[in-house]
């Protein structure tokens, strides 16, 4: 057993206590929050979390880059302090990550920096908007193809099995 203690980094607290800004778009119905740590001017750097997160999981990251980039994340609706809506759709989300760059003036040289789910709705945001985003970085994320299409469980799998007795089920 080690006798060492670890410090959390300065920069870690630096980041923690640069406090961002919020701002909200209407996608469809819905307002969208978005949080801004740095003004347009500088290329963008979007970060969009992942499913049943919010944005503020970038504050220890996002303002180390407002002096480089315009560091902007959001909160996908259904989550964060975004309106909840009574359907979601892949499409939507893109939808949603493309308007708050366009609201917030990020350029074509914007970066998405996606985590889990939203590295899957992000991957469908550059397919369909392929001139919209220069790089997507993934981070834990699934990689597929945003045209591919879930397979039908196999029937075996949807019947329910049914036993005389609990011994024989075992």
């Amino acid at each position: 057993m080690s006798d060492s203690t670890y410090t959390t980094p300065d920069w870690f607290w630096e980041a923690i206590d640069t406090k961002p800004e919020s701002g909200f778009i209407d996608v469809e119905g819905s307002d969208i929050n978005y949080l801004y740590w740095s003004e347009p001017g500088n290329p963008g750097l979007l970060f969009v979390h992942g499913h049943n997160a919010h944005s503020h999981w970038w504050d220890f990251i996002a303002p180390s880059y407002k002096d480089d980039y315009q560091s902007v994340a959001v909160d996908m609706s259904g989550m964060g302090d975004s309106d909840h809506r009574d359907e979601y759709s892949a499409d939507l989300y893109a939808q949603e990550i493309v308007a708050v760059a366009d609201k917030c003036n990020m350029g074509p040289d914007t970066i998405l920096a996606s985590h889990s789910y939203g590295g899957i709705m992000s991957i469908r945001a550059v397919a369909q908007y392929p001139d919209r985003f220069k790089g997507l970085i993934l981070l834990d994320s699934g990689v597929k193809h945003p045209d591919d299409v879930t397979p039908p469980e196999p029937d075996r799998l949807a019947r329910a099995k049914s036993y005389p007795t609990s011994e024989i089920a075992r």
